[in-house]
């Protein structure tokens, strides 16, 4: 399976809230199977420079996985964050997850 991880854009809304509520992935996040396609837009609008997104893409360009790492903005707590991840269900366990795993942790661990 070929896919591509990189940064969110305003044009994943519809993919990433196509994935927040599909039954196998909204019941271990913290959003609900109403989430609209304006809610993620929204979200990505706000983003901000604590706020590090990223989505694994196929190659026809369909949101397969997403991922976000917020880092903490005061300066006594620099060195904490929150990491949250979810994975369309027909590409769980395989591989797509762990990939970006790896790609937050190498941003929290070299940039």
């Amino acid at each position: 399976m070929d896919y591509t991880i990189r940064p969110v854009e305003p044009g994943d809304a519809p993919g990433i809230a196509a994935l927040r509520r599909m039954p196998g992935v909204f019941e271990n996040t913290l959003g609900l199977p109403s989430c609209r396609t304006a809610d993620s837009a929204a979200f990505l609008a706000s983003l901000g420079p604590n706020d590090h997104n990223f989505v694994a893409a196929a190659e026809d360009g369909t949101i397969i996985a997403a991922a976000g790492l917020q880092v903490c903005s005061n300066p006594r707590m620099r060195h904490v964050g929150s990491i949250g991840l979810f994975v369309h269900t027909d590409y769980q366990n395989q591989g797509v997850g762990t990939a970006l795993m790896k790609a937050m942790l190498d941003l929290a661990d070299n940039w």
